[in-house]
């Protein structure tokens, strides 16, 4: 399988998550409570996709830059106290008026190898906000599986301008991600490229534990998302959307259904579900341990 380089902007924001038992087999219902939403404080919190699969573009008010930015939102549901149809509302409602907007200031970004947290370097990987805040550092118990700045918690979106950027995160940082247990993958993102790189993930092996060679893709190719899985001599691909490179924002999600023996692929409205070949109907991917994994996020060079 080869990695795909890439010349043009790529702008993407992730999620790495492990799916609990019950949401890889058939749902039962039964009379539990849901669990209760949080209620955040007016013009506070994420701007939350919500329910719903319509895709539209909405405004959220960001504490750290004192300004309003876009994020994608499903039509119902979701943080409603961040949720602006418009710029202008978001800006009347949320701004501090002694405080002049200020557009997000690019910021790079590198994963240093032996501890995964990120640091900033010019014109490689950056983040569409500002780092600098008077918040204090959101405490890593507290963030939650998606991707953020290591020095803040709080930006969420980053920005690939060159061919051979990419971020890599392994170790402590999403140790809970593992090859073993139904796993999920989310995340958006926009590009004028027609093939690239968006997400690898792969494991490390530690000596005495026997695994085939495995490898997840998630790439661009022709304009299409395509992922896929290989496990040893098997190769499992699913293709879904199409047009995903016109500079617009696409919502992904991919997820390996272990014991269920699923790939499924999701872009925006559109779904795809193959069966996954070469797992061992009782053992997966025949280990039983917890392993280290490697995901690269990015369009990374051959």
């Amino acid at each position: 399988m080869s990695h795909y380089r890439g010349d043009v902007l790529l702008t993407l924001c992730l999620t790495l998550a492990t799916i609990p038992y019950d949401r890889c087999v058939l749902a039962i219902p039964t009379n539990a409570e849901p669990p209760k939403e949080i209620v955040y404080p007016k013009c506070t919190g994420p701007g939350e996709p919500g329910q719903c699969q319509t895709f539209d573009y909405r405004y959220r008010f960001e504490q750290t830059i004192n300004n309003c930015t876009q994020f994608i939102w499903g039509g119902c549901g979701g943080n409603l106290q961040n949720n602006f149809e418009t710029y202008e509302q978001c800006m009347q409602q949320c701004a501090n008026e002694t405080q002049t907007p200020q557009p997000p200031v690019p910021l790079t970004t590198t994963v240093d190898p032996s501890s995964t947290s990120v640091r900033t370097q010019p014109q490689e990987a950056w983040s569409l906000h500002s780092s600098s805040s008077t918040l204090a550092p959101v405490p890593d118990e507290l963030r939650g599986s998606e991707l953020t700045f290591k020095e803040t918690g709080y930006e969420k979106t980053f920005m690939f301008a060159k061919n051979n950027t990419f971020i890599q995160m392994d170790g402590e940082t999403i140790q809970t991600f593992q090859l073993r247990l139904c796993r999920e993958i989310s995340f958006q993102f926009r590009t004028r490229l027609p093939h690239g790189l968006l997400v690898y993930h792969n494991v490390k092996t530690p000596s005495g534990v026997k695994l085939d060679p495995y490898a997840l893709y998630v790439i661009v190719e022709k304009g299409q998302l395509k992922v896929v899985h290989v496990f040893g001599n098997h190769s499992t691909s699913v293709t879904v959307g199409e047009g995903l490179n016109r500079d617009e924002w696409h919502s992904v999600m991919v997820r390996i259904d272990v014991h269920g023996a699923r790939l499924i692929a999701r872009v925006d409205n559109n779904k795809e579900e193959v069966y996954l070949k070469g797992l061992n109907h009782e053992t997966n991917y025949g280990v039983s341990i917890n392993l280290m994994s490697v995901v690269l996020v990015g369009v990374p060079q051959d």
